[in-house]
């Protein structure tokens, strides 16, 4: 699972969710340089695409804020 990022990546971090969850899944973030100096791509590696039942899990990749809590839209945050 990828996700683009546009911008200096810096010191912020990435977490991995199940989409209408909270609670962040324990998955290695690993970003990524691209070609353009500005975009870097957030990865998350062996993620089953399925639930134990095979239905389909839809995934989202969110900035992560103190206590590495899911930063909602609009949130400020201070990197240090």
């Amino acid at each position: 699972m990828t996700k683009t990022w546009t911008g200096t990546v810096g010191v912020a971090k990435f977490g991995l969710f199940k989409k209408g969850i909270a609670d962040k899944l324990t998955y290695d973030t690993k970003v990524e340089e691209t070609p353009v100096s500005s975009i870097f791509n957030v990865k998350f590696e062996n993620v089953p695409l399925a639930d134990e039942l095979g239905n389909p899990v839809q995934y989202e990749i969110k900035e992560l804020g103190a206590e590495d809590k899911a930063v909602a839209n609009g949130d400020t945050l201070t990197l240090k």
